[in-house]
């Protein structure tokens, strides 16, 4: 990752001071520009504006590099003035931040650089088994469309060993960046993937039934966060409540084993979650969806998936079901709402924001 500070040749001392801040509290290359000159950015670029009169040199960056861009915007010496002057022109492909130089700025770095890296190197998912027939809405196209390569693996290396071992070995074999089962087709044999799944999620997004979409939504959370997400059935919307088997422990205040809630075969996940604001969202068909609420209970219900919340939600439910991009949503601990609209400016998709904007306490991304 590359940093950039930006300064006008009047006040480059100015930007001197404030490149050494910026490097020692970043720990990554920082150069400082009075003028425009070409520089190589490999993944993406963050550019702090240390003064006014900086915004050609920041255009002229922008337009040298097709890789994302941040720009840093600060309190002092007309930077912020001069950030938004460009953003005005630039914001379809541009991360705004602003803030002081200062701790609080490492969240917002190390979330672009998730983002970078995710856009940047070469994901390839696994889907054993293929796509579950009940899912309509799951298309490899929606792999494609990200650049993510689809690896189709057989059942046939799972039946007859132990799921998750199994699951490992071919994570190495193919060198998978993500995996999506069609578990159900387990149940014959008189297993279930739904342990493993839970405990291989805690290592890179493992998904369940080959849906496509939520398995995407995943990776990107996990490129985002940093840490493991919740793939789950909307079960009601009176009073949203989430349920599946497959919640990661690292999730959950407490947990314990049980078995498959529709086959009663294997093992499952009971487990209770954290009464915490989260991100939902959803991927598919170049469309994400994004909403926020707050789990407020969990539940032990007959009828539903062994984990099982009720999440407040603050958005508009008819509006939630009405953009519903499949039966699957995506859990994640935390705002990330900036984030995931940050991911979808650089890959030209469509956002569906369900959630009016303010910041919320706690939250992953303020």
């Amino acid at each position: 990752m590359l940093c950039l500070v930006v300064s006008s040749k009047l006040q480059a001392e100015i930007g001197r001071g404030v490149k050494e801040r910026v490097e020692s509290l970043l720990g990554m290359k920082t150069l400082l520009l009075t003028e425009f000159e070409e520089v190589k950015v490999e993944d993406g670029v963050i550019i702090v504006p240390a003064t006014g009169g900086t915004e050609k040199i920041i255009a002229n960056v922008i337009e040298s590099t097709e890789k994302p861009v941040m720009i840093w915007a600060l309190p002092n010496h007309n930077s912020l003035p001069s950030a938004l002057e460009v953003y005005s022109v630039y914001r379809d492909r541009v991360k705004l931040v602003y803030s002081p130089i200062g701790s609080e700025i490492l969240d917002h770095v190390s979330r672009f650089i998730g983002i970078c890296n995710f856009l940047n190197s070469k994901q390839r998912l696994g889907v054993v088994g293929g796509i579950s027939e009940w899912l309509l809405s799951s298309d490899y196209e929606d792999a494609y469309d990200l650049g993510v390569e689809v690896v189709e693996i057989g059942m046939d290396e799972l039946i007859g060993k132990d799921i998750y071992e199994a699951l490992k070995d071919i994570v190495r074999k193919y060198r998978l960046s993500a995996v999506t089962v069609r578990c159900f087709d387990l149940l014959e044999f008189g297993k279930t993937a739904c342990l493993a799944m839970a405990k291989l999620n805690e290592e890179i997004p493992a998904g369940c039934e080959g849906d496509i979409g939520a398995i995407l939504t995943m990776m990107i959370l996990r490129a985002i966060t940093g840490k493991p997400c919740w793939m789950a059935n909307v079960c009601r919307i009176d009073g949203i409540v989430l349920a599946h088997c497959t919640v990661p422990l690292s999730m959950v205040e407490s947990y314990e084993m049980t078995i498959h809630a529709e086959s009663g075969k294997g093992k499952a996940v009971r487990g209770k979650m954290r009464r915490e604001v989260v991100t939902l969202a959803r991927y598919g068909k170049k469309r994400m969806l994004i909403a926020l609420g707050e789990i407020t209970r969990n539940l032990s219900e007959k009828g539903l998936c062994r984990t099982q919340v009720e999440v407040r939600p603050f958005f508009d439910v008819d509006e939630f079901v009405e953009n519903s991009l499949g039966n699957h949503i995506v859990l994640a601990y935390g705002d990330y709402r900036r984030d995931l609209k940050d991911f979808c400016k650089f890959k030209k998709i469509d956002v569906i924001d369900l959630s009016p904007y303010r910041p919320h306490h706690g939250s992953g991304a303020d």
